[in-house]
Parts: structure tokens; C-alpha cells; sequence
């Protein structure tokens, strides 16, 4: 009886130990399923905060174009004016053109030394002056165009993070 009483207890014991066991990897892996809802969730907004931030920058792009081709509108209309003003002046339809052209000439090179107090390609004078519209767009949208490289990879860290709780689960479900 003494034996059994003994073999009961040890028993006992171990069923005990087994049931700690048990319930605390059931809490880990409740635990570690709740995380990952957590990161899925977490996945599935960033990723609508990158499609958003997208959507913006290409809405914010599309007005960086608009206001250049107005501000190119706006040269065309000014040379036309020019040209049509030496005309009425009484100068040939020829030499008017080329009075316009040599006062576009002169308004390049006052506005390149100006700004740059050098001499400077139109290519680039044009490009500084697209570049510049784009930071004012920007900073007038309050828009970090940094922001899109930097959601990508908290959308890529969350995704390792959410595989490797997959892997710790157990599970093969994907996003």
C-alpha cells in the first residue's frame, strides 16, 4: 500500500508538471498568435499608408508639371508679347524676332550670373528651376517624399518579423 500511495503521488506529480507544462506553452503560443494579428494589422496599414503616400506623391507630381507648363505658358505669351510689341514699333517682322531672341538672351545670362554668379547651361537652369517648384509643391503640401523608402522597409521588417512568428507557430498561413 505504502508503494502505491508512493507511485500515486509520483504520479500525481507528473500529470501536474505535465498540465504546467501545457497550459504555459498554450499561453506562449496564444501570446505569439496575438502578436501576430498584432503585425499583420500593423502590415496591412502600413502598407495603406504607402499606397496613400504614393497616391499623394503622384497628385503632388502631376501639379509639379501643371505649374511648369504654365510658368512655360507663360514665357511663350511673354516672347509672343515682345515680339508682337516690336512689330507694332515699326520693326521688320525679322528683325523683331531676332530683338526678341536677343532679349531672351540677355535675360538668361542676367538671371544665370544672378543666381549663380556664373555662366550655367539652360538644361540645368530649367532643371534647378523644375527642382525648385518641387520643394515648394512639397513643402507647401507638407510632404516628405523620404517618408515612401522608409514605410518600405517597416512594411519589409514587419513582414520578417510576421514569418518568423509563423515560424514559431507552426503555421504556413501567408498575408
Amino acid at each position: 500500500m505504502k508503494n502505491l500511495g508512493q507511485i500515486l503521488f509520483i504520479v500525481l506529480i507528473i500529470v501536474v508538471v505535465f498540465a504546467i507544462i501545457y497550459n504555459w506553452t498554450k499561453k506562449q503560443l496564444s501570446a505569439l498568435a496575438h502578436r501576430l494579428i498584432i503585425v499583420e494589422q500593423e502590415i496591412a496599414t502600413a502598407l495603406e499608408n504607402l499606397r496613400l503616400t504614393e497616391e499623394l506623391k503622384c497628385q503632388l507630381d502631376r501639379r509639379v508639371k501643371l505649374i511648369f507648363f504654365g510658368l512655360k505658358m507663360l514665357c511663350c505669351l511673354l516672347l509672343a508679347a515682345i515680339w508682337i510689341y516690336l512689330i507694332k514699333s515699326g520693326n521688320a517682322m525679322i528683325n523683331s524676332m531676332l530683338d526678341t531672341f536677343n532679349i531672351v538672351g540677355l535675360g538668361y545670362v542676367l538671371v544665370s550670373l544672378l543666381v549663380f554668379n556664373k555662366l550655367t547651361d539652360t538644361n540645368v537652369l530649367i532643371l534647378i528651376i523644375k527642382k525648385q517648384i518641387q520643394v515648394c509643391v512639397y513643402r507647401r503640401a507638407k510632404f516628405d517624399p523620404e517618408r515612401i523608402p522608409e514605410i518600405q522597409s517597416r512594411i519589409r521588417f514587419k513582414m520578417n518579423e510576421a514569418s518568423e512568428l509563423r515560424e514559431q507557430l507552426g503555421t504556413g498561413h501567408s498575408l
